[in-house]
């Protein structure tokens, strides 16, 4: 792993070894990496007068004199730049601790974690099927109720998961999740899937008739089903797919 502490002592020897031009293309690309968006500008002015020193040199047009003061100064201005690396690595990291979920990240865990919430409720639904709880009649209602909604959904994602099956690297990071809307996706996500299992749940042993029991999904599929449409549709579909 390359540390700053190295990175620094290999453009300081590139100095020491006259190659000023090597020094400041690696610093251009480094400081535009980290952000540093000053030292980049001192960058480029400092590529600017390093390109007039060459000119000047190949045409003669300058004294010789002028000519090592020119060199003398632009490497005293990288070393500066130098030194000033450690400084905006440690900004630079801080930024990136501040910066919240890619949204990718959270389009990827909102479509896994539907899908496997949904997997494991219709496995109970199953279970309690087998086991006598439900009749086929209850069964089908019951995944009638679960289904629908959530194969709106999983279409949605599905499609925008296909429509940016490219990798986009650069892109993707640009756009970030504040923490506390992930947390709170997270948050309802979980509680749907528990809502959903606690009534089915009070089902099994007769707490509910049918006719609660079905009331309660429905209304849990149409109220917490908002709010989960909300975040689903708001992730996945910004645009037309």
């Amino acid at each position: 792993m390359i540390t700053t502490s190295n990175f620094k002592q290999e453009l300081r020897r590139l100095l020491a070894a006259d190659e000023p031009e090597k020094v400041i293309q690696q610093l251009l690309e480094h400081t535009e990496a980290i952000g540093a968006l000053q030292l980049h500008n001192e960058l480029v002015l400092q590529s600017g007068r390093y390109a007039q020193y060459e000119r000047d040199q190949r045409l003669g047009t300058e004294d010789y004199d002028d000519l090592i003061r020119t060199r003398i100064k632009i490497s005293q201005a990288l070393l500066g730049i130098i030194d000033q690396l450690s400084e905006e690595n440690a900004k630079a990291g801080k930024v990136k601790r501040l910066r919240g979920i890619s949204e990718k990240a959270l389009k990827n865990h909102v479509l896994w974690i539907l899908l496997i919430e949904k997997i494991l409720v219709v496995g109970f639904v199953f279970f309690l099927w087998e086991t006598g709880t439900f009749t086929v009649e209850q069964f089908t209602n019951t995944i009638g109720l679960l289904i629908p909604l959530f194969a709106t959904y999983l279409t949605v994602m599905l499609k925008d998961a296909a429509k940016h099956r490219h990798v986009e690297v650069a892109l993707d990071q640009k756009l970030l999740v504040k923490r506390n809307y992930q947390w709170m996706t997270y948050f309802l996500l979980l509680l749907y899937f528990w809502v959903i299992v606690g009534i089915l749940n009070l089902r099994g042993p007769g707490i509910l008739n049918q006719s609660q029991f079905t009331t309660l999904l429905a209304t849990v599929e149409s109220g917490l089903g908002v709010y989960i449409g909300t975040i689903v549709l708001a992730l996945f579909k910004k645009e037309e797919v």
